[in-house]
């Protein structure tokens, strides 16, 4: 295994990336971070899960987010459909994959389904752990109360991966999800495009969302998609 890591320019913006070969082959898993993420909040997982499959792996921050430079998207409650749309397809770009999978986590997973929902090119699989197909009440409720717990103890933590950007990360994703703008948003229109396999997971205790979107995710893209 040999891991290269370096800066790439995206729309103006400088994007961290970290590329894991396993093999010769120019196949990837392409993964994405959650809404407080980063690459570095993924630890090992990446590394673990393209060795169990002898698969190459991709792996990059967003704009704004760990080693990325900054980016304002607070008062956006289009981000991730701009993150999906217009930047990762650029990302893939630069990789210039034979073949890629989506892996997304959270917001990363969204966007996932949302780039495999457009007319770009299509990934061979998309898995999704955790991902939003609208905004619901219990994650309205789970952000109200990480609000309440950043600054004794959380904003601490997520320093040490996003600096002194932590600030913007933080308010630029709580911000879009209370906003108003946001309470009618949705990918149902993005989901009912995706042509490609789909495995969804969904964690019986998340504090953000129910079993609602996997059940919406899996019913619009049919007989592509499995939940679990």
């Amino acid at each position: 295994m040999t891991i290269h890591e370096e800066h790439i320019e995206i729309s103006g913006n400088l994007i961290y990336t970290k590329k894991i070969q396993f093999n010769k082959s120019n196949n990837y898993i392409i993964f994405l971070h959650e809404g407080l993420g980063c690459t570095d909040q993924f630890k090992k997982f990446p590394e673990q899960l393209c060795r169990a499959l002898n698969i190459n792996g991709f792996a990059y921050d967003r704009r704004g987010y760990g080693r990325s430079s900054e980016y304002e998207f607070n008062d956006n409650p289009h981000y991730m459909h701009e993150e999906a749309l217009h930047i990762l397809p650029k990302i893939i770009s630069h990789l210039k994959p034979d073949k890629f999978m989506l892996y997304g986590h959270s917001d990363g997973g969204t966007i996932s389904l949302i780039y495999a929902g457009s007319h770009h090119r299509m990934p061979s699989v998309v898995v999704t752990e955790a991902a939003h197909s609208h905004r619901e009440e219990i994650g309205v409720q789970g952000i109200i109360k990480t609000l309440n717990i950043y600054d004794t103890f959380l904003k601490k933590k997520l320093e040490k991966y996003h600096g002194d950007n932590t600030d913007n990360v933080f308010n630029g994703w709580s911000q879009n999800w209370l906003s108003d703008a946001f309470a009618k948003w949705n990918i149902f229109d993005s989901l009912e495009k995706i042509q490609c396999p789909v495995l969804v997971l969904q964690g019986g205790h998340d504090r953000y969302a129910t079993a609602e979107h996997p059940e919406i995710i899996a019913g619009k893209i049919n007989s592509y998609a499995k939940s679990v």
